[in-house]
């Protein structure tokens, strides 16, 4: 608590830093209060509130231990601020993200604040009109940080499902709800001139849900929730495609319905969660730190370097996506030359194919040939019995030869043999008959130790 001395009496009057009037308790002079700027706020660093407005350090990584934070802390609170768990809001598109949370004495009773994000509604679509997920044909365009797709939610069903995100399986029962006051409806007409100065067309909805909680292990708290939210179009593409297809189609009366959809679906809308505020107690201490709820709600406010951090925070997060860009460029090249390579490969094998094919088919077509000039009478001089005979068994013969590739011979010792066509003479051994040799090309003059074979052009 702070203490200020009165200037009828001189007595000490302690001030919480947050309360509008506070009285003397000696000479009962009243005096009206205005709170004290972020300068003038003292540094929390050990966590443990002193019943004032004060600085609070972020223990997220990369913070340094900056102060994001300036709120009101109920006195022996313990205080802390960090990151936001895991699957709260995009880092990759929205910035930073922080959780503020105050513990009272022996738990009994819980203050969490986070800040907020901006997401892109992805609905309406000119392809679905149905009141389904649809799809999004302006892309995750990012303003103010945001670009997250989700469905647009109002503050009351938002406000529903801050206690479960945090204690899955809690069960809420519904006690009442809070519209905006006087004060915040003056701060949302600030907001909607403030949005519409930069072209955008705003609605502010903020509400206060009070819940009867049961966590999941059994144990009954007094809960209450509340966010505001800024839903808001940013015009710009959609009108001017729109606009220039009505122009060129002269129809815009018969197209104004389909053109209406396209317009809406090209038109960005965003909807932004300011912050999320929760309070949770047992019933017994819960009217009571119900009020130090309201005074946190009353002075929290993000501080400049918080902004600094998160403008940083996106700089980085775009030099990350623009060398995972030229990372994926770059795959993808080694990707399309691996592709010709492989092409090249498969062409080289199909060519090699071919031409092994075209010299099978020459030797076919060359054996054929021989036996058109071979057939016939007196075409063939071979052993008594073969000559001048053209038989189907020829045939068979010669074809089976052109098939296999082979080509048969008559052996020095009466049988037929069958060598590859590889080989133009093929030589056996007079006095080894199972010796036998392949030349290609010439001939060779063996002597008299090997005969030169002579082919049966399938006669055998």
């Amino acid at each position: 608590m702070k203490q200020i001395k009165c200037e009828g009496c001189g007595a000490p009057i302690n001030w919480d830093g947050c309360s509008e009037v506070v009285s003397c308790p000696y000479c009962g002079m009243r005096y009206q209060m205005r709170q004290a700027g972020p300068a003038g706020s003292q540094v929390l660093s050990d966590g443990i509130g002193r019943g004032t407005v004060a600085q609070i350090p972020c223990i997220m990584q990369g913070a340094g231990g900056a102060c994001f934070l300036s709120t009101y802390v109920p006195s022996g609170w313990r205080i802390q601020c960090g990151g936001s768990a895991q699957g709260y809001g995009d880092p990759a598109r929205d910035g930073a993200h922080i959780t503020t949370t105050m513990a009272a004495p022996g738990d009994r009773a819980f203050i969490v604040l986070r800040s907020g994000q901006t997401v892109r509604h992805v609905e309406p679509s000119i392809l679905n009109g149905n009141g389904q997920r649809h799809l999004n044909l302006a892309g995750a365009t990012v303003v103010g940080g945001g670009g997250l797709e989700g469905t647009e939610r109002t503050a009351a069903e938002y406000d529903d499902e801050m206690l479960p995100v945090i204690f899955p399986g809690v069960q809420l029962q519904l006690l009442g709800e809070e519209n905006a006051d006087e004060e915040e409806q003056a701060y949302e007409r600030q907001l909607v001139a403030m949005y519409r100065s930069q072209g955008a067309e705003p609605a502010v909805d903020w509400k206060r849900r009070y819940y009867l909680a049961q966590l999941p292990d059994g144990k009954q708290m007094n809960a209450a929730a509340e966010t505001r939210i800024v839903s808001y179009d940013m015009p710009g593409a959609g009108n001017n495609i729109t606009q220039e297809l009505a122009s060129r189609s002269g129809f815009a009366g018969l197209l104004g319905k389909g053109l209406q959809r396209m317009r809406e679906a090209l038109t960005p809308h965003f909807w932004e969660v300011q912050y999320e505020l929760l309070f949770l107690a047992e019933p017994d201490i819960a009217r009571q730190t119900y009020q130090e709820f309201l005074k946190v709600r009353k002075t929290f406010q993000f501080l400049p370097a918080f902004e600094q951090f998160k403008a940083r925070e996106r700089q980085n997060v775009l030099q990350c996506q623009q060398q995972m860009m030229a990372d994926r460029a770059a795959s993808q090249q080694r990707m399309m030359n691996t592709m010709q390579e492989t092409q090249n490969y498969i062409h080289g094998v199909q060519s090699d194919m071919i031409r092994s094919n075209a010299a099978s088919h020459d030797r076919v077509a060359a054996s054929w040939s021989d036996y058109m000039r071979n057939s016939g009478p007196g075409s063939y001089g071979g052993p008594a019995g073969y000559g001048s005979v053209d038989s189907m068994d020829r045939v068979r013969n010669m074809w089976s030869e052109a098939i296999k590739e082979t080509n048969t011979y008559y052996g020095n010792d009466g049988k037929i043999y069958e060598a590859s066509t590889a080989y133009d003479h093929i030589y056996q051994g007079n006095e080894n008959q199972d010796s036998f040799i392949g030349t290609e090309g010439t001939t060779w003059d063996p002597g008299v130790s090997y005969d030169d074979l002579k082919r049966t052009d399938g006669r055998y």
